[in-house]
């Protein structure tokens, strides 16, 4: 199961899920930004965002289905 915590930017996404965290042990915290951070580091985001990158959706959606696969355990994503 994904749980995606959508909101505006700075609306608490994050602490959301860190409120989460105690009450679902088993579930995992995976924060999109992460790989938003890496991505930077490899390839030049024109916009500035990398949000704005097909690379960086695609391996948002990919990373949080290979969590389930992978561990069998929910995933939270703000």
């Amino acid at each position: 199961m994904i749980v995606w915590v959508n909101g505006a930017f700075g609306s608490g996404k994050s602490t959301l899920v860190d409120e989460l965290r105690p009450r679902w042990p088993e579930a995992l915290a995976y924060d999109p930004e992460l790989v938003g951070y890496v991505l930077r580091e490899i390839v030049e985001v024109p916009t500035g965002d990398f949000q704005d990158l097909r690379l960086w959706r695609r391996q948002v959606a990919d990373l949080a289905v290979a969590l389930i696969e992978e561990y069998d355990r929910p995933v939270l994503v703000p």
